[in-house]
């Protein structure tokens, strides 16, 4: 019964893989943070749940799956280098020629360069990069500080916005 049981699992995945990988996988954030940590393309995971939902259970069997070779795992793998960053689907690196801009000198890096190369790209790639700006009407605070700094100018005190900021 076990062994009849991964079979429909991996049966249906041939099917909906080939026609869902255009279209966006539907998961909840909890389900694609899972498939991320587990190094899963979501748009390969064929879903179960209600209207084709790809549920917690599925990147499990889908996982499950790959691991006992059920289900296709040397297509994801081809996959990966056709975008040049793996699983983030960046465009791969430009060729560049640098010996136009002088002579080039090829130095191996050092154990610790070439671990923590990688891993400061992956987060770098990985961690949203977030400005945020509000706007405030200062006037008054502007007024006030002006105020303060006629008060305390014999003393050789100046405050400046970075007081209010603080």
């Amino acid at each position: 019964a076990s062994v009849l049981a991964p079979a429909p699992v991996a049966a249906p995945a041939a099917a909906p893989v080939a026609g869902v990988t255009g279209a966006a996988a539907h998961a909840s954030p909890s389900v694609r943070k899972f498939a991320r940590e587990l190094g899963v393309d979501v748009s390969r995971v064929p879903g179960t749940g209600p209207k084709g939902r790809i549920t917690q259970d599925d990147v499990q069997g889908y996982v499950k799956g790959v691991m006992t070779g059920l289900t296709a795992a040397p297509a994801q793998a081809a996959a990966a280098p056709a975008g040049g960053g793996g699983e983030l689907n960046l465009l791969p690196w430009p060729k560049v020629d640098f010996t136009r801009f002088g002579d080039v000198e090829s130095k191996p890096l050092s154990r610790i360069k070439k671990l923590s190369g990688a891993n400061l790209h992956r987060n770098w790639v990985m961690i949203p990069h977030v400005t945020n700006h509000d706007e405030a009407d200062i006037t008054d605070l502007e007024a006030f500080r002006v105020q303060l700094n006629k008060e305390y100018e014999k003393q050789g005190v100046k405050v400046t916005m970075l007081a209010f900021m603080i």
